[in-house]
């Protein structure tokens, strides 16, 4: 299902993550009664991540796809370094 340049892949991972998140009820949807952060701002979605904890397989859904988006945007972050830069990746230190 790798094709269509992956989109299908994404949506497959997308689905899985959705699906995650919804059969914990970790997700929460209220369209009639927003939902008010410590922020002040209102949404009509609430992801109360507290609730993964009980349910390890699906959390390490959540989690692996997570790790995939970050070492995305850290090779997308490297890549906009050099071109504006002399920037040198190997002077990161990786903390594992």
């Amino acid at each position: 299902m790798e094709n269509m340049g992956g989109k299908l892949i994404i949506m497959s991972r997308a689905k899985d993550v959705a699906k995650s998140l919804l059969s914990t009820g970790a997700v929460k949807l209220n369209v009639k009664e927003p939902f008010t952060f410590v922020s002040g701002i209102k949404s009509p979605i609430y992801c109360d991540n507290r609730k993964m904890i009980g349910y390890p397989v699906e959390r390490q859904v959540v989690v692996d796809e997570f790790i995939k988006k970050l070492s995305e945007k850290e090779k997308d972050l490297i890549l906009q370094l050099k071109k504006v830069s002399n920037f040198n990746p190997n002077n990161i230190v990786n903390i594992k």
